[in-house]
């Protein structure tokens, strides 16, 4: 329950994202990174 709760957290915090390749980032206010995800082959 903790973990979904920090990563629902992260995913309310973001503010910005970018896509590059198979990399998406999320990032708060300021560029903190929020969350990372990668697309899996």
């Amino acid at each position: 329950m903790e973990q979904e709760t920090a990563y629902l957290a992260a995913l309310q915090s973001a503010s910005v994202y970018t896509i590059r390749g198979n990399t998406m980032e999320l990032r708060r206010e300021g560029g903190a990174l929020a969350a990372s995800f990668e697309v899996g082959e």
